[in-house]
């Protein structure tokens, strides 16, 4: 009897392991089930985070070009009405301001309304946006500010030559080749031919001289250098213009930047003030390594 009760309890106990067995190999499974979901979800939101992350970046690339090409109709519109009225920089503002003691956004916006342009601009959004860019965010648009962005930096397109006068055919004093830099000393004026041309010194070397910005048929160039720009190729930013200077982080490519300063030359490279459109960040990058002719950063 004594056995027989001992046998059963060994039993009992011989099940109890089993079952206990059985109940935590169930767990091992269903934790590795679960494990594996988990991992499978993440890998979902993950992708989702990505193609939401690449979807905004596509949509700010997006407002960006539009933002540049409407830059490029009102320079071409206000520089035609000079042109046109024979205004120099400092009797435009006086017309765009009218009867106001300030330029302001609301006086800009119904000046260029009134321009009488082939296409109309209906974009009043984009247009207080242009006037907020070049105003520094002030409710005045200055002189110095309409001046800043009328005379502004220009990135040649295409090759053409710098010639020694504003007549077409005066003599050439050199090559420009496609991304030289140049500031503009003149707004660009259309002439007889139908060329608008315009007085400039480039940026590396300081020669002036005339140059050609469009062709009688529309053909460009030279463009005014970008407000923003998207990174080619990771380079760094650094506190100062100085490219030994403290480096705050690399700029990653296809990040999107906006340009706060007309580029300058420092230690034999082209570098440029910059905002960081992700997180803010300002500072100063180089627009090209000039040893290895490759880009960093590029028009959106």
């Amino acid at each position: 009897q004594v056995l027989s009760v001992s046998s059963l309890e060994e039993e009992v106990d011989d099940e109890r392991r089993a079952d206990e067995e059985e109940v935590a190999a169930y767990r091992a499974r269903l934790l590795a089930g679960l494990k594996e979901r988990v991992e499978r979800v993440k890998a979902i939101l993950d992708n989702s985070g990505l193609l939401i992350g690449s979807a905004k970046v596509r949509l700010k690339r997006k407002e960006c070009a539009e933002s540049e090409t409407l830059r490029a109709i009102l320079h071409q519109a206000l520089a035609s009405h000079m042109d046109k009225s024979n205004l120099d920089l400092e009797a435009l503002h006086t017309a765009i301001k009218g009867e106001h003691e300030q330029l302001s956004s609301d006086a800009f916006l119904a000046f260029i309304k009134q321009l009488p342009l082939e296409t109309p601009i209906t974009d009043d959004a984009g247009v207080k946006a242009f006037f907020r860019n070049v105003s520094g965010g002030k409710e005045e648009m200055t002189l110095e500010d309409l001046t800043t962005e009328l005379l502004c930096c220009y990135m040649v397109s295409r090759p053409t030559m710098l010639g020694e006068d504003k007549a077409l055919d005066s003599r050439s004093l050199r090559r420009l080749d496609e991304g030289q830099l140049l500031t503009a000393l003149t707004v660009p004026c259309k002439d007889a031919s139908g060329v608008t041309r315009m007085k400039a010194r480039l940026l590396k070397s300081g020669m002036e001289g005339w140059v050609c910005v469009l062709g009688n048929k529309g053909s460009a160039f030279l463009d005014a250098f970008p407000k923003y720009m998207s990174c080619v190729r990771a380079t760094p930013i650094t506190r100062q213009a100085d490219p030994s200077s403290e480096a705050l982080r690399q700029l990653q490519k296809d990040e999107l930047i906006e340009v706060l300063e007309t580029p300058q030359e420092e230690s034999n490279a082209v570098r440029v003030r910059i905002t960081a459109l992700g997180d803010g960040l300002t500072g100063w990058v180089a627009l090209s390594n000039s040893k290895e002719d490759k880009d960093f950063l590029e028009p959106c």
